[in-house]
């Protein structure tokens, strides 16, 4: 039985890219989408004229929605995912070029691993002309250090500490990922990728694929997303403590450590308000919440043991700013 395809793409004055995002969906060597669902949030320049023409040349795979106010990327997004109806759905940006082999990758990925409900994958960079930036890729600016893990990674304690690692763009979800995750909840500050990433890290049904599947392209108009793909030195080293691929030597490396670990407790205990969980859901969340405390006890105690001075002084500082009470 063929697998139905969506592609879901939203728009807001992205007149000057979206016809070579939309040709390189369109273009794919295989797995061609089926549906292709835009919604488009109040643009004021081409973009839906472009939207049309497309449209009357695709009249059975474009779909496309005019939303009545601003939604914004992560309200706007989760409509457009609310509207999909097929088997795999495609996360795309308006700006972006997909690799030919992209569609054909990400299915084979769902076959060779059926538990999984959602995939990432890496992406080289493009300018604003569609010229290569450099050599760096995407998850190496957003620190997601995939090669040097240990396996297997443990996805949302990465997220946790450094924030999202599977960027939209690059994302694919089946169906069954679609009724996870919607709908987000109202008071999320989160954006739409980190929420799907959270919640299908959180039950391990998220995977990734260690290949360029798309050219992230950087340019000033960007609504959301990667802005530098220049991460500084001493920031790779802060990273790189912080997720266990080295150790930290001085005090400063250590309260680094701390707060990142505080973050990480805080971001567990808000997960009950993110996201509706089943009571074996609430169990397993409660470990991390309790284990993910007692890394900030032990860090506090390292902290101790090197500098009192600096550690009561930080105590202090902490409480006179009501931050980072255990």
């Amino acid at each position: 039985m063929k697998m139905k395809i969506s592609v879901i793409l939203c728009t807001y004055n992205g007149a000057k890219y979206l016809s070579k995002q939309l040709d390189s969906i369109l273009n794919q060597q295989s797995h061609l989408p089926d549906e292709i669902i835009v919604c488009d949030d109040i643009s004021t320049d081409n973009t839906l004229q472009i939207l049309t023409e497309y449209t009357n040349l695709y009249p059975t795979i474009f779909r496309i929605h005019e939303n009545e106010v601003n939604l914004g990327s992560t309200k706007n997004f989760e409509k457009a995912l609310s509207l999909a109806t097929g088997d795999f759905i495609f996360l795309a940006d308006q700006d972006d070029i997909w690799k030919k082999d992209k569609t054909a990758k990400i299915i084979q990925y769902f076959q060779d691993n059926p538990k999984m409900q959602g995939v990432f994958t890496d992406a080289d960079f493009i300018d604003q002309e569609g010229s290569p930036i450099g050599s760096k890729t995407l998850w190496e600016c957003v620190h997601f250090f995939e090669k040097e893990y240990t396996k297997p990674i443990d996805l949302l304690n990465i997220i946790a500490l450094n924030g999202n690692i599977a960027t939209g763009a690059t994302m694919c979800i089946t169906k069954e990922a679609k009724a996870t995750v919607l709908p987000f909840v109202k008071k999320t500050k989160n954006l739409h990728d980190e929420v799907i990433a959270k919640k299908l890290s959180f039950n391990t049904n998220l995977g990734y694929l260690a290949e360029n599947l798309i050219s992230y392209r950087l340019h000033q108009s960007q609504q959301v997303g990667v802005k530098s793909k220049a991460p500084k030195d001493k920031k790779i080293k802060l990273k790189r403590i912080l997720l266990g691929l080295n150790s930290p030597k001085t005090i400063f490396e250590k309260r680094y450590l701390f707060n990142k670990y505080y973050s990480r407790y805080s971001s567990y205990l808000k997960f009950k308000d993110d996201f509706r969980l089943t009571t074996l859901e609430k169990e397993a969340l409660n470990i991390r919440i309790a284990d993910s405390r007692s890394a900030c006890v032990r860090m506090l105690q390292e902290i101790k043991k090197d500098n009192p001075i600096y550690y009561y002084g930080c105590i202090v500082a902490d409480k006179i700013a009501q931050k980072r009470q255990l």
